[in-house]
């Protein structure tokens, strides 16, 4: 899963699920199950969720958490460019792309 991910976003999921881990055991676990239904949706269907203004990039936001992973479909499987708190800087994930 993670070869379609770029590095920060790797960074950012891992940060929120390790918070998340701290607040509550076990919660962080749900947080990555979250965002793996999450990807497996994306990669199911890659025209899912948001269209941002940019043109091929896309939202989805997950479950049960104020998160979303920006992907851009413009390759097969998408690559995950953010995972990012909705509150949180939304658009730092731009000058990835």
């Amino acid at each position: 899963m993670l070869d379609h991910f770029h590095e920060l976003a790797e960074a950012e999921m891992s940060a929120a699920a390790e918070y998340y881990e701290q607040r509550q055991p076990g919660l962080g676990k749900e947080f990555l199950q979250e965002i793996r239904k999450a990807v497996n949706t994306i990669i199911e269907n890659p025209e899912c969720g948001s269209l941002s203004d940019q043109d091929r990039v896309r939202s989805l936001r997950i479950k049960r958490f104020p998160y979303s992973v920006v992907f851009a479909v413009t390759s097969l499987p998408p690559f995950i460019v953010a995972v990012y708190h909705e509150r949180r800087r939304p658009d730092g994930w731009r000058e990835r792309l």
